[in-house]
């Protein structure tokens, strides 16, 4: 079998495939395809918080001093 760069394969113990891991920052051609099959990534955050920082991009920061953090 041909080996890829940013693509292993991984069989069980009795030599059957059981998963491809692709490396998308290589293969980013795959991600539409995913996507058709409905595969979407997995955020480790709650959706409504990451839909509020989006939102929220153009804001702009305030500084604060650190002695004042408490007043």
């Amino acid at each position: 079998m041909a080996q890829v760069a940013g693509i292993t394969v991984e069989r069980t113990a009795r030599g059957h495939l059981m998963y491809a891991r692709i490396d998308l920052r290589k293969h980013a051609k795959f991600i539409p395809m995913l996507k058709e099959m409905g595969i979407e990534e997995k955020s480790p955050y709650d959706r409504k918080f990451v839909e509020k920082i989006k939102s929220q991009e153009g804001m702009s920061a305030v500084k604060i001093k650190t002695e004042d953090i408490w007043k």
